[in-house]
């Protein structure tokens, strides 16, 4: 099995503007995408708000753009990834 890791995909004004996007987000109950109250107990980024979609273009931008993540990975398309919380006692 090969494995590889790509460091610095988004850079720090890029790493800023999602903290930024991020922070201001309204997170709902995790279990939106799967799970039951007994394996699953966190909060994600509302799929249907702006900020996930702003997200969502940073990310795919800079990684379609990072040379070493296409010529490793030969990716045709990408699923949208979950952008999770977990608070104290969350798991």
């Amino acid at each position: 099995m090969f494995i590889s890791y790509i460091n610095n995909i988004l850079d720090e004004e890029k790493l800023a503007k999602v903290h930024k996007l991020i922070n201001t987000a309204r997170f709902v109950d995790g279990k939106i995408s799967g799970g039951t109250v007994h394996d699953k107990n966190n909060l994600e980024l509302k799929p249907e708000s702006d900020q996930y979609v702003e997200v969502l273009k940073v990310i795919e931008l800079a990684v379609r753009e990072n040379i070493e993540f296409n010529l490793i990975a030969f990716p045709r398309y990408m699923t949208r990834p979950i952008i999770s919380r977990y608070e104290p006692g969350m798991y």
